[in-house]
């Protein structure tokens, strides 16, 4: 894992109650959260990848920060501003 000064990104003893998402055209979401398995304790500390394609980077952007702003977990913790 590559490490980044000052964070700490490494799987906890949390559990996910909360993880939802809208589907936006042209973005992809890869993610290995399912409804029976909400500890993450024992996981990868990645709860989704999410990667938008557009005719341009700014149109691609957009579509990922649309994506980011509907995106909701709670129970963990998260990385989504950083």
């Amino acid at each position: 894992m590559r490490k980044i000064p000052g964070v700490d990104l490494k799987p906890l003893p949390e559990n996910l109650i909360l993880f939802a998402f809208q589907k936006v055209d042209g973005v992809r979401v890869d993610t290995g959260v399912c409804r029976r398995r909400r500890n993450l304790a024992a996981s990868n500390p990645t709860i989704l990848k999410a990667i938008a394609h557009g005719a341009t980077r700014q149109k691609a952007s957009a579509k990922l920060i649309e994506f980011l702003s509907e995106l909701e977990i709670t129970g963990v913790s998260s990385n989504r501003n950083f």
